[in-house]
This record gives C-alpha cells, structure tokens and sequence, in this order.
C-alpha cells in the first residue's frame, strides 16, 4: 500500500467519525431546547403544567404528535 492510498484511507476515517460524533451532538441540542422551553414557562408563570410539558414536547419534537397518533392507532387496532 502507497503512502497516498494510506492517507485516502485515514481521511476517510476522521470524516466518518466526524460525522459519527455530529450525529451524537445534535439529540443533545434538543434536549436543551425542551428544558429551556419548560424553563421559560416555569419562570414566566410560576408554576408548570403536564399540558405545558407536552406542548414543549411537541414544539420541540416535531414529529412525536404525528408518532404518537400513528401509536394510538395501532392500539385500537390490536384492542378491537
């Protein structure tokens, strides 16, 4: 193996693990998204409620209220 096909294959390493490591940051941003929307809620009227935690949810999570009404579907369906 040449020293140019070495260093092919090392660049192609970190970018992979580049990537790899992007993928683990960006769940990580979410969360403090929703706790900084709970925060805010919280701070703002003194108390927090189960609605507000979901509505914070949904904001944040875009697609929970689309998975969660394809999971209630499901569960009539197999309850029926």
């Amino acid at each position: 193996m040449n020293t140019k096909t070495k260093w092919s294959i090392f660049s192609a390493i970190i970018a992979l693990a580049i990537v790899i490591q992007i993928s683990f940051i960006i769940p990580a941003h979410a969360l403090t998204y929703y706790f900084n929307c709970i925060s805010r809620i919280a701070n703002k009227n003194g108390t927090i409620t189960l609605e507000n935690a979901v509505n914070c949810y949904d904001k944040v999570f875009k697609g929970a209220k689309h998975a969660q009404a394809q999971n209630n579907t499901t569960i009539a369906t197999l309850s029926s």
